[in-house]
């Protein structure tokens, strides 16, 4: 995956998710009383949607990639208009729907980044360590979902082991991203996470 698939897939995920929080907090408060206990559940809970997504909950294993996928896609449509690269790569004569297809390596990349790493550590504590190392996880296991899909990544670099070894690089940036991005999104809906399983027997 190009950079700027990368950078757009994270944009889209991210709005996504906050966008779907924001609603999904607007018509609980419309149609919760206002009373003390609901205001600290508002404020505690993540809609049951943003809480499979982030891995909060404790059976959300698919919708982390499904969510992950859709924001490789709509990062791949955002991206392909302006994506001179992949086009000066690719050989002659190839076709507009041709180009589109090979942008869509997208999608299994951002799918395996974001699905393993939020069905993944939520099962274990959410200390740095656990987080970083699903991050890392998450980060190779996406550059390998990708590969297959991307020719025109390989036809730049020549050959697959190239291609692999190229896109490794990168994984140690992505996985801080991951962190990071992971980090605000619990604070924001998660209420505590992991802290709330634990207390209550859970993972």
């Amino acid at each position: 995956m190009f950079c700027a698939d990368y950078v757009a897939a994270f944009v889209a995920h991210a709005l996504a998710t906050v966008g779907v929080a924001s609603l999904t907090r607007r018509a609980t408060t419309a149609k919760a009383q206002n009373t003390p206990a609901a205001a600290t559940a508002r404020e505690s809970t993540a809609s049951p949607l943003v809480a499979g997504v982030l891995g909060l909950g404790r059976n959300d294993v698919v919708l982390p990639f499904a969510w992950g996928g859709l924001a490789g896609l709509a990062g791949a449509c955002a991206v392909f208009p302006f994506d001179f690269v992949r086009a000066g790569v690719a050989p002659a004569g190839t076709s507009t729907a041709a180009l589109f297809r090979g942008s869509l390596s997208t999608v299994p990349y951002s799918a395996v980044f974001f699905g393993v790493y939020f069905s993944g550590r939520r099962a274990h504590d959410d200390g740095p360590g656990a987080r970083a190392a699903w991050a890392l996880a998450a980060g190779a296991l996406a550059v390998a979902a990708e590969a297959p899909f991307d020719r025109a990544k390989r036809a730049l670099f020549g050959s697959r082991a190239v291609q692999l070894g190229a896109n490794a690089l990168f994984v140690p940036f992505a996985a801080v991203l991951l962190v990071l991005y992971d980090g605000a999104l619990v604070r924001s809906f998660g209420g505590g996470g992991g802290r709330e399983r634990k207390s209550k027997g859970g993972f």
